[in-house]
C-alpha cells in the first residue's frame, strides 16, 4: 500500500464485490453458507485494510517527526526574564 488514496481505490473495489455478493444471494446464485463466506472474506479484507491504513498513518506522522524534531518544541521555547 503506498497512499490513503490507493487504500480507498482498494475500499471501492470491496464495496463493489460486497454488493456483487448481494446481488448474487437475491437470485439464488449463493445460498445463506456461501453468502456467509462472501462475508466473511469481505469483513476480513476490510480489517486489513484498515489496519494497513492505520499502519500508514503512523508512519507517516512518525517520518514527519524525524524531519521535524524539534518542530513541537518550538512552540514552548521558554522566554527570558532578563
Amino acid at each position: 500500500m503506498g497512499s490513503i488514496a490507493e487504500l480507498r481505490e482498494e475500499m471501492l473495489v470491496l464495496e463493489k464485490y460486497w454488493e456483487r455478493g448481494i446481488e448474487l444471494h437475491s437470485v439464488g446464485v449463493l445460498d445463506g453458507e456461501e453468502f456467509g463466506e462472501w462475508g466473511v472474506v469481505c469483513m476480513s479484507a476490510m480489517v486489513v485494510m484498515g489496519l494497513d491504513g492505520m499502519q500508514f498513518v503512523i508512519k507517516s506522522r512518525l517520518e514527519a517527526l524525524a524531519i521535524h524534531p524539534l518542530r513541537s518544541l518550538v512552540r514552548f521555547r521558554p522566554t527570558s526574564s532578563l
